[in-house]
């Protein structure tokens, strides 16, 4: 055999023994990546299976829930167009002192205040929403001028309503305009006490829901 042919055939024989050592280098990286996806897949496995450690993975990296606050209701105030029922003395029921909440009345020697107090409906069909207002409340002054509470912040005003015996809506400080809606049918006693300064009277109406 030349030597020429003996070349060759060496120069095979390694590059056989090369292929094959590259061949059993892959085999051996492929079988060690699946061993490292099976140990890794087992330890999530068994790291989900174990409350405590599941309870420890919530607690670290999810999101902790946005608490659900309560959304605050407003009322309905009237506008400035809003057609209102002028009250008459014979329509006031009798005010105590429970539906007051024990507010302090003054009637001082010669001033007194002067509840004004409209709305835009005395009945109707539930759920009856009725628009109040007492702006035109002032304090009369026997010989003096009146004291008006057309200014802002001047006069105090204090709104309930009540249902029979049932205080349903409970006194609050508001402003000279309130709007309330009757949800049932019945009789409902609404009750305005305003103030300025030591000067306070109350005055109710009665509003009938159907």
């Amino acid at each position: 055999m030349s030597e020429k042919n003996k070349s060759t055939e060496s120069g095979n024989s390694n590059s056989q023994k090369e292929s094959t050592i590259e061949i059993a280098r892959i085999n051996r990286t492929t079988t060690i990546i699946v061993a490292l996806f099976t140990l890794i897949s087992a330890c999530v496995t068994a790291f989900f299976a174990s409350p405590f450690l599941l309870e420890i993975y919530k607690a670290t990296f999810e999101d902790t829930p946005t608490p659900t606050l309560p959304v605050e209701t407003f009322l309905p105030f009237p506008t400035d167009a809003t057609p209102y029922i002028e009250i008459s003395e014979t329509d006031i029921p009798t005010v105590t002192a429970e539906m007051t909440q024990e507010i302090s009345v003054t009637s001082t020697p010669g001033a007194m205040m002067i509840p004004q107090l409209r709305f835009s409906a005395s009945e109707g069909k539930a759920p009856l929403n009725v628009n109040f207002n007492a702006e035109g409340s002032f304090v009369d002054v026997k010989g003096g001028a009146d004291l008006l509470c057309n200014f802002q912040n001047v006069c105090q005003y204090t709104w309930s309503v009540r249902l029979g015996s049932t205080m349903v809506y409970e006194p609050a400080f508001g402003g000279s305009k309130f709007s309330y809606t009757f949800q049932k049918k019945g009789e409902y006693v609404v009750v305005l006490t305003v103030c300025r300064g030591e000067f306070c009277e109350s005055t109710a109406v009665v509003i009938t829901a159907r």
